[in-house]
């Protein structure tokens, strides 16, 4: 966490809305919301594991920076023909 303010964290349910910037373990850029010009709104879900996005959500509260990283394998667990073929194994 690079900033921490005091407040009630995100739960189940409730709606985050976030600037985000996802890049490749190698740097490469795959999505910021800094170049489409809008933050993402995103609903807060039961963690299908601990350490992953949606677990990283609830320990953060208004006003909080952080860098999440989630591997690759873990974002498509159990959903591998998602998977991009641009997203190595």
């Amino acid at each position: 966490i690079h900033t921490d303010e005091a407040g009630a964290n995100a739960k189940e349910g409730d709606f985050v809305v976030l600037n985000a910037i996802i890049k490749t373990e190698k740097d490469s850029l795959l999505f910021s919301t800094y170049t489409t010009g809008r933050p993402e709104r995103i609903p807060v879900q039961k963690p299908a594991f601990k350490g992953g996005f949606m677990d990283a959500l609830t320990h953060f509260s208004k006003g909080d920076s952080a860098s999440v990283y989630e591997p690759v394998d873990s974002m498509f667990k159990g959903v591998e023909q998602q998977r991009p073929a641009y997203l190595p194994k």
